[in-house]
Formats: structure tokens, sequence, C-alpha cells
């Protein structure tokens, strides 16, 4: 439809201006009949492109040639009636017509064609004693098919922009459609169960996971619905614009875990919940296996221990001053026999150290470690862990403390605190070959912040969460240096939890390590 109406109406425009050319050689012009021959060639050349199938190039062919009449013929006419505001706006209206026909501004492109056919059919009135009469038919004629030209041209581009828009529309419109409908399935079929919250707190989105884990059937789902304690990790999740994780009871003695997440700018928050029952057996079941296991290796182990301190001081004190060792083979075999025990009792002594570690983390992750509420003197538990600690300081290590006046006691278990000190500042000892250790304690903001610094080799900022993960070893950092059991800085973690304080670590590779603990302050 729109191919032969493009067609039909550069047709008319290439009959019109051929059947003026004959007149206007009547009259004298011309000037006119070339103008009019090449407006001819020109339109044909149109055709041929819309015959072609470009039919937006084809108008954009009848648009430029009825341009070229249309100014040339508004000049002509304006300046020869000394209207010298016509030509001005004829060329305006022209200048115009181009840019915003070319864009496909279909009503501006109208518009200004309108203006365009109002001056050139009023021109022929503007000087009649010019024109005869019939000259004024004439151009009255041509100014008449001119105009048909022209908004045929426009109407096709009008029409052609109209279409594709629809076009454009319609994509847009079932691409969007296409995915909401793949965001819809994914939500739909996540393992987890997922619910968003708007930024007044309402529910607005529940997927079919959510409703199995909190069986809420296929109903409207409002606020009531959902437990608190899931909208608690959502609103703490807005209010700290943060994640935030939590646990939830659900419904057949199972365990849910939420985790929130603040949906920004739009506000409001997403909360996806997972039902976690059975890692957690798996992972009490772990626990319960790993504390039988490593009770019932302290009872041998005990024993083996015993027993080498036995062989170790019977052969020091019965065997050895009655055996010659003058002779080389002997001497060696003593002292082979000396270093195996010293291994025997080292070793004994480090698997001792930690099985005691995994019977605490099994005992403070099974809930059954018990601890002693009384108040601590923090400035007394530091001196303590520097008592302690002073023998791992005996090169060209320092340990300093820095105790801030005043400070408030906190309430707690003293022996359990010394302990994460003491982990902390061993820790720090390990990995630091030169400079020194520092413990400062201070009130911050209704806590009491004991930070141990040291000078040493530091680890990636990126492994800072992961070292009180059980067994976590940060890779290539120590080098050479004596491994840990992976279990004291996880332990740390459950003792000061249980004080419910805070503990964590910022490094960078190189410039050592600091280890932060907030406590409550009991006194101020």
């Amino acid at each position: 439809m729109l191919f032969r109406a493009s067609t039909l109406v550069l047709a008319v425009g290439v009959a019109a201006f051929a059947s003026f050319a004959p007149v206007f050689w009547l009259f004298g012009l011309p000037e006119v009949v070339l103008l009019n021959l090449a407006i001819v060639v020109w339109l044909s050349v149109g055709i041929g492109v819309v015959r072609s199938g470009r039919i937006a190039l084809g108008t954009a062919f009848g648009s430029s040639a009825v341009l070229v009449h249309g100014t040339l013929a508004t000049l002509w006419v304006g300046w020869q009636a000394g209207f010298g505001y016509q030509v001005l706006v004829g060329m305006l209206v022209q200048a115009l017509f181009v840019p915003v026909s070319l864009r496909g501004r279909g009503l501006a492109a109208l518009l200004c064609g309108a203006v365009y056919i109002a001056l050139a059919m009023g021109g022929a009135d503007a000087f009649p004693d010019q024109l005869e009469s019939t000259q004024m038919l004439v151009f009255r004629a041509m100014n008449l098919v001119t105009a048909v030209v022209i908004l045929g041209a426009m109407g096709l581009g009008f029409s052609q922009g109209m279409d594709q828009a629809r076009i454009d529309r319609n994509l847009a419109q079932t691409a969007a459609e296409q995915a909401l409908r793949e965001t819809h399935a994914i939500v739909e079929h996540m393992a987890e169960g997922l619910f968003a919250l708007d930024a007044d707190g309402e529910v607005r989105a529940v997927n079919r996971p959510l409703r199995t884990l909190l069986d809420l059937g296929d109903g409207a789902v409002g606020r009531s619905s959902i437990p608190n304690a899931l909208l608690d990790v959502a609103e703490q999740a807005l209010a700290d614009m943060d994640l935030r994780h939590g646990e939830v009871e659900l419904s057949g003695d199972r365990i849910g875990a939420a985790i929130a997440s603040p949906i920004g700018e739009h506000g409001g928050a997403v909360v996806l919940l997972r039902d976690v029952t059975t890692a957690r057996e798996v992972d009490r079941m772990k626990t319960q296996f790993t504390a039988v296991v490593s009770h019932e290796l302290r009872t041998p182990l005990t024993s083996v221990l015993g027993f080498t301190r036995m062989i170790q001081s019977r052969l020091e004190q019965r065997v050895l001053p009655h055996t010659d060792q003058s002779e080389k083979r002997t001497a060696r075999a003593v002292d082979q026999v000396r270093t195996n025990l010293d291994i025997i009792l080292s070793e004994g002594k480090r698997l001792s150290a930690l099985i005691d570690d995994v019977l605490d983390i099994a005992k403070m992750e099974s809930g059954q470690m018990t601890y002693v509420e009384e108040p601590v003197d923090v400035a007394e538990l530091i001196t303590r862990t520097t008592q302690a600690a002073a023998a791992l300081f005996t090169g060209e290590v320092a340990l300093v403390t820095d105790v801030a006046e005043a400070t408030p006691t906190v309430s707690g278990d003293f022996d359990r605190l010394l302990q994460v000190l003491l982990n902390l500042v061993s820790n720090a000892a390990k990995f630091t070959d030169e400079g020194e250790v520092r413990i400062e304690a201070s009130l911050v903001d209704e806590n009491v912040r004991i930070r141990v610094i040291d000078t040493g080799v530091g680890i990636p900022a990126s492994q800072c969460a992961a070292i009180f993960d059980r067994f976590h070893q940060v890779d290539g950092h120590a080098s050479g240096r004596p491994k840990g059991t992976g279990l004291g800085l996880p332990i740390c973690r459950h003792i000061i939890e249980a004080h419910h304080g805070e503990i964590a670590a910022t490094s960078e590779v190189g410039k050592g390590l600091t280890m932060t603990v907030d406590l409550p302050a009991t006194s101020a």
C-alpha cells in the first residue's frame, strides 16, 4: 500500500511538472522550463528508488525536488512583488522543512509545508499587474500541484514514520514482555524463596518456593503472612543499607537462613530464604563426630606423652650414665634417641593442643561452652597477656602496650578473654620479624576497643574475613613459618561473640595486620 501510494505521488509530480514545461516556454520563461525538466528527472529517479524497495529514500527524492521548486518560486514571487518578508519567511520555511522531514517529524513538516503553500498561493495575488490572467491561472495551478506533491510526500513520510514508530513500540513491548516472562520464570524456579518489600515496607513480590517454605498457599501475601524474623532482617538491611543475615524457624522443626539486600535508590529490600535444616544437621553430626573422636584420642595421647616422659627420664637417669659413649656409633645412637623422644613430646603436645581446640570449638558451636560472668579490668587483662607472651619477644621485635586512662571494665570470662589476647599476640609475634607488636585499649562509642597491631608480613585484604573460618590458612603469606591448626581465630571469634562483641581484621601485604576487638563497656 505504501509502495503504491509513494509511486503514485511521485508520478503525479512528474506528469504535472512535465505538462507545465511547454506552458512556461510559451510564456517566454526558459529558466522555469529548465527547472521543471530538472524536477521531472529528479522525481523520476525518486520513482526508481521507490520501486527498488527503498520507500523512505524515494520519498526524500520527491520532497527535495519539490523543495527546490518551492524555494525558487517563493523567492521569485516575493522578489518580483517587492515583499522582502516573504523572501525571508520562504527561505526559513524551506530551511526547516528539509531537516524536520528527514528526521521523521511528520507534524512539524506538515506545518512547514502548509506555511509554504499559503505563501506560494498568495504570492500570485500579491502583484496582479505583473502577471496576465492566463499566467496567474497557470501559476496557481502549478502551486496547487506543488502543494499536492508536498502534502503527498509529507503524508507518506509521516505515515511511514508512524508505522515505523508503531513497529518500534511493538518490538520494544514484545522484548519487554519477553524479558518480564523470563525474569518471572527465573524467580519462580529459584531454589531459594524470595520476597520483596517496597519503600513503605509492603510486600510486592513473592515466589513459589517462599510460599512452600512458609506454607502460605496461593492467596495474596501481606506483611502479616511473613514471619517477624524475616521482616526484621529486611528492615535492618533497609536501615543500614547493607546486607543482613538472619535465621527463622520454619514449620516442621526446620530452620531457614535469610539474607536481605537493600534495593538502593528505588527503595525497598529483597530477601532470600533457604532451608538449611539438612546442612545444620550435617554440621551438628560432624561436630559431634569430631568431639567424640577428639575425646577418644585424648586418652591414648595422654598415655603416649606420659610414657614418653617416663622413658626420657629413665633413659637420662639410669641408662645413659651406664652407657659407654666413647664409641662414635654409640654416641650417634644416643643423640638420635634423645632427638626422637623430643620430637615425640613436641608433636604430642601439638596434637594435644589441636584436640583441645577441636573440643573447645565443638562445645562453642553446640552451645555447651560455659562462661563466667564477672567484671574484667582491661588493664589487668593486657598486663597478664604481656607477662604470658614475654617469652615470645626475645629478638628484634618489641611488645608495646598503650592503655588509655580510665578505660572501663567489661563483663565476661577473664580466662577466655585472656585466651583470645594470647592467641592474637602469639600470631602477631609469629609473623613479625622486626618492628613491634602493640596492644592498645580505649573507649570507643560505649565499647572497649582492644587492638593488636603488628608490623609483620600482613595478609591480602580479601582474606581478612576468611581467616576466622575453621582450618583456614592464608596461602603464601607465611612461607617457611610454623603452621597453626587453623582453629585459633575461629575460637577467638566464638568467644568474643559470646561476650556480645565483635572481632575483625584489617591488613595489607607487607604492612602488617591489625586485629580489633570491641566489647561492650560495663562502666564509664
